[in-house]
């Protein structure tokens, strides 16, 4: 019931895609299956795209895999959110993205707001942490301190 593929699977099926062109960004833990399900899905509608996972996974080929840190934003991370930046801006009028998220998004996308270094940013997600923050409040600061979020 939890399968992220499955469920990726079973939504774009009852919602499709109408682009014919389509950009992926797949960000989490479940990232990979997710990715997965999307391009069996779209096949050769899908263009490219990026997929972000903490460590390493095998993705579909045509799109690109950045591994970063959870549950404190790392390099990885940084590159990750600048990444994607970069490819929701690239996204044509005529093309549609295609943004999948499941847990641990927060932490492997990190591009901090200007004035705001990677440093401030797993400082201030540490002490968080180390206070017993919960996830809502953990993110409610983190979407002030990124340019994603």
């Amino acid at each position: 019931a939890v399968d992220a593929g499955r469920l990726v699977t079973r939504v774009l099926a009852a919602e499709p895609v109408v682009a014919q062109s389509v950009r992926l960004l797949a960000v989490g833990k479940a990232a990979g299956p997710m990715a997965r399900a999307a391009v069996e899905v779209l096949g050769s509608r899908v263009q490219g795209g990026l997929v972000v996972v903490p460590g390493a996974e095998a993705v579909p080929p045509g799109l690109d895999v950045v591994g970063a840190e959870h549950p404190q934003p790392g390099n990885g991370s940084e590159e990750a959110g600048r990444r994607a930046l970069q490819l929701s801006a690239a996204v044509r009028a005529d093309e549609e993205l295609l943004v999948l998220l499941s847990g641990g998004a927060s932490s492997l996308l990190a591009a901090p707001v200007p004035g705001v270094t990677l440093a401030d940013k797993r400082r201030t997600t540490g002490v968080l942490l180390r206070a017993g923050a919960d996830i809502v409040a953990l993110n409610t600061v983190r979407k002030h301190l990124s340019r994603v979020k």
